[in-house]
């Protein structure tokens, strides 16, 4: 392969995806040479959970923290082992067109804001051992609040929100391609009564959420009282605490758990566990000894399964008195379960898209002879 041709300072265009120019510019381009990723600005927020998880803006950022250890010149070891500093700018169009003068000022935040978080990265953690890995940085166009005297920024948390609809039906033909050098203006609606969805969301409760139920501190806060939030970020999904890891209502087992196989009658399999956990054996009777914060062990036989789980609802509260309303059981049919354990078992890493669509086709023509479905038109025709 033929050396890279020298790219200097120059800007460099890649016609792909946000995380995909960084990681090129990072491994491929300049090797050990960037101290910093920025990405945007994004003219649009990314403030809130419904906007970040779907950011490109912020997919970059996250590229970039995900993009290490990086590689140092030859002749150089690398700066950016364990962290590649990274950040997401985004500016929140409030009105449109945007007020004259808003740019520059959104822009002269942006430069300050970057600035002093690459000269004093921030801490996960109190003892200094895991650096910030990306920050979330978000600025509202709004005159007055971009204005220097009336400058405010502050450290923010994720506001979790949801989005709902984003498509609606339409049978309407649309450009396959967009190329935005090509400004061909409006074009006559063509429409053919083929099933499409288009992209259509509604985010006005998104983009106004009633200001008592966005707490003090988030991002989504920060942008209605007029400050550029600076928010915190990992290069992972928000796992859950340890108090998010135990099931609903039906049992208390801590963290580790007794594999109960429910086919002809409840059947002795566990799990083991190195220095961790030794279940006690007792004749007729397998128990899990609890483990973790506030448990109790659970007592498992095979004709006493269904008394011990009822007790132990009655004694919690969780089992409605006969004639009251109670919300109905989550089951999960026992032929979808079998369905899933082959496709987790057989499942190809070549599947396609193809593939997919044949297994839906299957599993409908199934449900149509049971008279589950109905008769339906195939939109993947024509």
């Amino acid at each position: 392969m033929p050396p890279l041709p020298t790219y200097g300072k120059r800007p460099v265009v890649l016609l792909t995806t946000p995380a995909t120019c960084t990681n090129i510019a990072l491994h491929n381009l300049y090797p050990g040479e960037i101290d910093l990723v920025i990405s945007g600005p994004n003219h649009g927020r990314n403030s809130s959970a419904a906007f970040a998880m779907s950011s490109g803006t912020i997919g970059a950022a996250l590229a970039g923290a995900l993009s290490v250890p990086i590689e140092g010149p030859p002749s150089q070891a690398s700066l950016h082992v364990h962290n590649m500093p990274s950040i997401a700018v985004s500016y929140g169009v409030v009105t449109r067109p945007v007020p004259e003068g808003c740019m520059e000022m959104a822009a002269d935040i942006a430069v300050e804001v970057c600035r002093r978080l690459f000269e004093d990265w921030g801490w996960e953690d109190a003892e200094h051992k895991r650096p910030v890995q990306l920050y979330s940085v978000n600025i509202p166009l709004v005159p007055e609040h971009l204005a220097p005297e009336n400058r405010r920024v502050c450290f923010t948390t994720l506001y979790r929100n949801t989005y709902g609809k984003l498509f609606e039906e339409t049978d309407k033909i649309t450009n396959d391609v967009y190329n935005p050098t090509q400004h061909r203006g409006p074009q006559p609606e063509r429409h053919d009564g083929q099933l499409r969805f288009e992209f259509k969301p509604s985010f006005q409760k998104i983009l106004n959420p009633d200001p008592k139920d966005v707490p003090k501190g988030t991002d989504a806060w920060a942008f209605q009282n007029g400050y550029t939030s600076v928010t915190p970020l990992r290069a992972a999904y928000g796992e859950v605490g340890a108090e998010g890891s135990g099931f609903g209502d039906k049992s208390d087992i801590g963290l580790f758990w007794d594999l109960l196989c429910l086919v002809d009658g409840v059947q002795d399999v566990t799990l083991e566990h190195e220095d961790e956990v030794e279940p006690e054996r007792e004749q007729g009777q397998a128990e899990l000894s609890g483990v973790g914060p506030n448990t109790s062990g659970l007592a498992i036989d095979e004709h006493g399964l269904d008394d011990e789980l009822e007790e132990r609802e009655h004694a919690s509260g969780k089992v409605a008195e006969d004639g009251a309303d109670a919300e109905p059981a989550r089951v999960l049919d026992e032929e979808v379960q079998r369905h899933l354990r082959q496709v987790f078992q057989d499942r190809d890493d070549e599947l396609d898209a193809g593939d997919i669509v044949q297994e839906i086709e299957e599993l409908d023509a199934a449900e149509m002879q049971r008279g589950q479905l109905p008769e339906r038109t195939n939109c993947n025709e024509g």
